[in-house]
Order: structure tokens, then sequence, then C-alpha cells
């Protein structure tokens, strides 16, 4: 991923160096392009991966909750199949969920609150994140 995109976050370098470390390649046996994928984990305070997501080719896997309320850490929602378009309402409509406090991350604003909504999400329980797909 172009680290220019991330605005003072490194995080696309930091996955990509993970990657290829979980992976046992060198930069030579796995060069970054444009259509490597690579996971990477970060708070969802900021919406960050919703943010990438929609101006990126990044996806969000899941979010999982952080036991801020009443949650289960480990539990949460899948959304690789949710469309770039409504990541955002999503993402915030989650983190709302899981009453996990905005915050602003490098290169992001911090994320409004009250106004979020996810209709593919609502009324649905948390499921055990190991079983997301995508």
């Amino acid at each position: 991923l172009e680290p220019t995109l991330f605005l003072g976050n490194p995080i696309g370098q930091a996955s990509l160096k993970a990657a290829r470390q979980i992976a046992g390649k060198s930069a030579e046996d796995m060069p970054d392009s444009d259509d490597l994928l690579t996971p990477w984990c970060t708070c969802f305070g900021s919406q960050v991966c919703s943010h990438y997501a929609k101006t990126t080719k990044t996806k969000v896997k899941f979010v999982n909750d952080c036991g801020c309320a009443s949650g289960t850490p480990g539990k949460g929602f899948c959304m690789a199949d949710i469309s770039a378009s409504d990541i955002s309402g999503c993402e915030g409509w989650a983190r709302e969920q899981m009453q996990m406090p905005g915050h602003a991350t490098p290169g992001v604003a911090q994320p409004k609150d009250g106004d979020n909504s996810c209709s593919e999400l609502q009324g649905k329980a948390e499921v055990d994140v190991s079983t997301c797909q995508g």
C-alpha cells in the first residue's frame, strides 16, 4: 500500500512487514503491489478502517467487541461483505453499540456520534469473530 495514502499513519508499512515475517518471505519474495492485501489490526474509535476501505482497496473483515460496555472481547460483527459505501456507518454503529469512545487518528478526524446506522447488522447478535470470512 502506498504510504502517502495513510497521511502520517504508518500502518500500511507495518502490515506489510508483519505479513512478510509471518510468511517467512523477503521483500523480493513478497513485493508490495496494488493488489496485495495484508491483514492489519487497529482500534476502531476513529473508524480508520472504514476510512481506508472507502479510499483504498482495503476491506474491514470484522470489528472485535472491546468489552467497553457489557460485551465480550472475541465476539463482534463480521463486515467483509458490507459495501464500501455502507462500511463507515456500520463501523460507526458497531462502535456506538460497544460504547467505544470516538477519537482521532493521524490523518483521520474524530468520527461523529449518534447518526450511524447499519441495516446489514442492526438487530443481529454478535458472533465469534474467528468465524468471519473475507
